[in-house]
C-alpha cells in the first residue's frame, strides 16, 4: 500500500514538473477516447431515430404486386381474394388495392396537376392521413363506387385560398376522361419527426385519394388488381404474413410452384438500412480508432524520449545509493550538502584567519537538522 501511494505520489509530482507536455498528453487521449465514445452514440441515436420515423410512416405494411409472368398469365387479383386474406391470415388489419394516375384540374388560383390515388378504407392508414374536416370514404363510398375525394389541407389552401371546402365539387381530367368528385374530408399528414417527410410535387401539383371503384370513370378496370398493400399488428411477424398471403394467392389461381405473385416487406427494408447505417458508423469508427492509436503511439514515443533522455541521470543518482527513483531528490540534496561542506572546510583551512568568525560551517549545514 506505502509503495503505491510513492508511485502516485511521483506521478502527481511528474505532472506538476511538466505541466504543459503532460496537459497535452491528457488532451490528446481526452479528445482521441471522446470522439469515439461520441461517434459511436450519434451513430447508435441517428439509427434508433430513423428506425423509429421509418417504423411510423410504414411499419407493418406490405406490398404485394404482380410478377411480369403472372401479368403475362393475367393472373390478377380479385376483391375475393382480398376478402380471403382479410378473414384467414393472423394479424391482417387490412388490405387496399392501389391505382394510380395523373390528371388536372382548373381552379380560380389556376391550373393545378393531380395526382390521383385509388384505394380502400385501409388507404388513410397507409398514408398517415389525419382527417381535419369532414371524413375519409368508408366501404360504403367503395361498393357504390361514389365519387368522392379527400384532399391535403396544403393543397386546398393552394387551390381555393381555404381549407373549409367539404361540399365543394371539382373536375379532374385524366387519361381523355373527365370526371366530378364531390369533396368530403380534408387531410393532413401525421406528424412523422423532421428526418422523413412525405411530400410530394410542387406548388402546382396536389394530391387526392378516392375510392378505387370510382377510378372506372378514367377507364380502369376495376375489378381486377395488379397491386396491394396489406396492413397489419405491429406485432405481427410481417415476413410470415406476406409469405402466408402470397401461399394463400396461389391456392386461389392455382398456382402453386410458380412465381406469380412477389412482395416487398417494408421491416426487411429497414433492416438494410440499418446494414448501410451500421457499415457507415462502422468504418467512420475505425477511423477514429486509428486516430486514437496514432495518438496513442505519439503518447508512448514521447514517454520513451523522455525515459531515454534521463538514462544518464538516474544511472548517476543509483550509483550516489538511490534506491529507488523516489529517493533522488534526497540523494541529491545530501550530496550537495557534503560536498559544499567539504569545500568549505577547505577553504576555511586554507585561508585560515580570513574566514574565521564569518560562519560556522558545521552549525551552517546542520542546524536544520
Amino acid at each position: 500500500m506505502g509503495q503505491t501511494f510513492e508511485y502516485l505520489k511521483m506521478a502527481l509530482q511528474n505532472i506538476r514538473a511538466n505541466k504543459g507536455r503532460s496537459l497535452l498528453t491528457m488532451l490528446g487521449i481526452i479528445i482521441g477516447i471522446s470522439s469515439v465514445i461520441t461517434i459511436m452514440s450519434v451513430g447508435a441515436g441517428f439509427k434508433n431515430e430513423m428506425n423509429k420515423q421509418l417504423d411510423s410512416i410504414a411499419g407493418g405494411q406490405i406490398y404485394l404486386y404482380l410478377s411480369d409472368e403472372g401479368q403475362k398469365r393475367e393472373e390478377y387479383m380479385t376483391e375475393d381474394d382480398f376478402a380471403q386474406i382479410e378473414s384467414k391470415i393472423d394479424g391482417v388489419t387490412g388490405t387496399s388495392p392501389v391505382f394510380g394516375a395523373a390528371g388536372s384540374t382548373k381552379t380560380l388560383k389556376g391550373k393545378f396537376t393531380v395526382n390521383l390515388t385509388g384505394g380502400g378504407t385501409a388507404q388513410q392508414e397507409i398514408s398517415k392521413w389525419k382527417v381535419v374536416r369532414g371524413r375519409y370514404f368508408n366501404q360504403s363510398d367503395i361498393d357504390t363506387a361514389n365519387r368522392v375525394c379527400v384532399v391535403n389541407k396544403k393543397d386546398a389552401i393552394s387551390m381555393f385560398g381555404t381549407d373549409d371546402v367539404v361540399g365543394m365539387n371539382i373536375e379532374i381530367a385524366s387519361d381523355n376522361s373527365t370526371g366530378d368528385f364531390q369533396i368530403i374530408g380534408i387531410v393532413e399528414q401525421e406528424n412523422l419527426g423532421n428526418m422523413v417527410t412525405m411530400e410530394y410535387g410542387d406548388e402546382q401539383s396536389v394530391s387526392m385519394d378516392v375510392p378505387y371503384t370510382a377510378m372506372d370513370v378514367f377507364g380502369y378496370d376495376t375489378s381486377s388488381f395488379a397491386y396491394l398493400y396489406i396492413t397489419t399488428d405491429k406485432s405481427a411477424d410481417t415476413g410470415k404474413v406476406a409469405n402466408a398471403a402470397i401461399a394463400l394467392l396461389n391456392q386461389l389461381h392455382y398456382s402453386s410452384g410458380e412465381s406469380y405473385y412477389d412482395m416487398e416487406n417494408f421491416t426487411d427494408q429497414m433492416s438494410s438500412i440499418n446494414d448501410m447505417l451500421n457499415m457507415i458508423t462502422g468504418f467512420i469508427s475505425l477511423v477514429a480508432g486509428i486516430s486514437l492509436l496514432v495518438g496513442g503511439i505519439g503518447v508512448m514515443n514521447i514517454m520513451l524520449v523522455s525515459v531515454t533522455e534521463r538514462t544518464r541521470e538516474i544511472g548517476i543518482r543509483k550509483s550516489l545509493g538511490a534506491k529507488n527513483f523516489f529517493d533522488y531528490d534526497a540523494v541529491f540534496g545530501r550530496v550537495g550538502n557534503h560536498c559544499l561542506h567539504w569545500g568549505l572546510n577547505w577553504n576555511y583551512n586554507w585561508c585560515g584567519t580570513c574566514l574565521c568568525g564569518v560562519f560556522d560551517s558545521n552549525t551552517w549545514f546542520y542546524a536544520g537538522n
